[in-house]
């Protein structure tokens, strides 16, 4: 038979922006124990470990029990309702159309300019096939990052889109 422990953690640091973990109750099986003695404590705080403060609240016989105690320490959660202003597969679907349309957007613009630079049909297709492949390049990754998005707020998106257009511009030809 397990015992069950209720535990709360809280940051306490002083860089408190964009940290989403900030408050968490947990239950775990693992008995509480403090930071210098390593003694079990089943009620209190336990100690302040890399600016995360935690605290104790009490053994339970069920898990079951240990719910209700949560519920009765810090509230019971609030129905779900969602946030958003559209739903995840409308997000989706919109950044595939936004996609498609700079795709067809930067096709239609190098088609311009070789065409309008060049006169022969072999001197447009190899101006144009590298310019292609790039925008194809790109694509694959725009649609790589819309499916597999980055788990935390950062600027790793837009370094990588920085990245990849730096790599554009500097391999293109200069004459």
């Amino acid at each position: 038979m397990s015992i069950y422990y209720v535990i709360e953690s809280e940051y306490v640091g002083p860089n408190t922006q964009g940290r989403i973990d900030s408050h968490l109750v947990t239950i775990t099986t693992d008995a509480p124990r403090t930071n210098l003695s390593h003694e079990v404590r089943l009620d209190g705080w336990i100690g302040t470990t890399n600016d995360t403060s935690r605290h104790a609240h009490g053994a339970y016989t069920s898990e079951d029990d240990a719910r209700e105690a949560v519920a009765e320490l810090f509230g019971r959660p609030a129905a779900e309702e969602p946030t958003a202003l559209a739903g995840t597969g409308t997000i989706q679907a919109l950044q595939f159309l936004l996609l498609a349309i700079g795709v067809a957007a930067s096709l239609y613009t190098a088609r311009r300019i070789a065409y309008g630079r060049y006169r022969t049909p072999a001197r447009r297709r190899t101006t144009l096939t590298p310019y292609v492949a790039v925008i194809i390049a790109l694509t694959a990754g725009g649609v790589w990052l819309t499916r597999h998005p980055f788990p935390q707020v950062s600027m790793a998106p837009v370094a990588t889109v920085v990245g990849l257009a730096a790599l554009v511009y500097s391999s293109r030809n200069k004459s």
